[in-house]
């Protein structure tokens, strides 16, 4: 009896270390698995490091800064009281603030585009350009997309400033300039075609033949990885969906050389999932 009990109780320790070992086991591969999404993740948005004007493949690289300012009694204009007197002070500091970062920023050179802001009751803002540039005047925020080497420059502009007071710099991602649809859909290709197909892999395995994924909502999630913040030149805003173009372009091919595998759900629903080893081994030995 007390054999039985000592060979059970050693099973349960074998047991219990063959457990332990697998947990280290998969968290030491959970740990991996992490570390290599953070490389994918950083190596997916180059435009969120560091300034580096080689990013751009030979386009001009502008830098999207945010310029905090204080406007005196800006705040009261929110809704944080009902005292006309301060509302009324809040309004009026904010029309002269414009007006006067505006006269700042075109004696720099740049040009007004709106005017708009100018009516009594508007709640816009003047928005000025300057070559590829771009600065939009909240009483808030001075924001938009400016030369490297004009952001501290710019700065120094508002330290004379009358109604209003510059207090911080931020500076956020670079900002490629392109030329037309089709000059971005060959950035798209230049910056992306290394990382793309590994990216619609881990969006689109699966762990059985029969289990899919929505082709819309794969399409979408890798739009949203792909992503390169860009400014068409000559224009103040650009609307084309330059990265649908070009992830719908490499979610046909790769259905074309078989390595995305489709198939119909309800109501038609378009599905897809990446081809299994079995399927893979068939597809390299071809």
């Amino acid at each position: 009896m007390k054999t039985m009990n000592q060979n059970k109780s050693k099973g349960l320790q074998a047991q219990e270390h063959d457990n332990l070992s697998a947990g280290v086991s998969g968290s030491s591969n959970q740990q991996n698995s992490k570390q290599n999404m953070e490389e994918i993740t950083l190596d997916l948005r180059p435009h969120q490091k560091p300034y580096n004007p080689q990013c751009g493949f030979g386009r001009e690289v502008l830098r999207n800064v945010y310029y905090r300012i204080e406007v005196p009694y800006y705040t009261y204009t929110l809704g944080y009281t009902k005292d006309e007197e301060k509302i009324q002070m809040g309004e009026k500091n904010t029309k002269k603030f414009m007006y006067e970062v505006v006269d700042i920023l075109q004696d720099a050179g740049w040009v007004l585009v709106n005017t708009e802001w100018q009516d009594e009751h508007s709640h816009g803002c003047p928005q000025l350009t300057k070559n590829n540039q771009r600065l939009y005047c909240h009483p808030q925020n001075i924001s938009g997309e400016v030369n490297t080497n004009e952001v501290d420059t710019i700065a120094q502009l508002f330290t004379e400033a009358k109604t209003f007071k510059h207090y911080k710099t931020d500076n956020y991602r670079d900002v490629i300039v392109t030329t037309s649809a089709d000059d971005e859909v060959l950035l798209y290709h230049q910056m992306r075609d290394s990382i793309v197909r590994k990216v619609l892999e881990e969006l689109t395995t699966t762990k059985r033949r029969n289990l899919y994924k929505s082709e819309a909502s794969v399409e979408y999630k890798l739009m949203e990885r792909m992503h390169i913040d860009t400014k068409r030149a000559g224009e103040i805003y650009n609307f084309d969906k330059v990265e649908f173009t070009y992830v719908h372009e490499i979610i046909e091919k790769t259905k074309a050389d078989g390595w995305l595998i489709t198939a119909t759900g309800r109501d038609n629903m378009p599905l897809v999932r990446w081809a299994n080893k079995t399927e893979q081994k068939k597809l390299l030995a071809a």
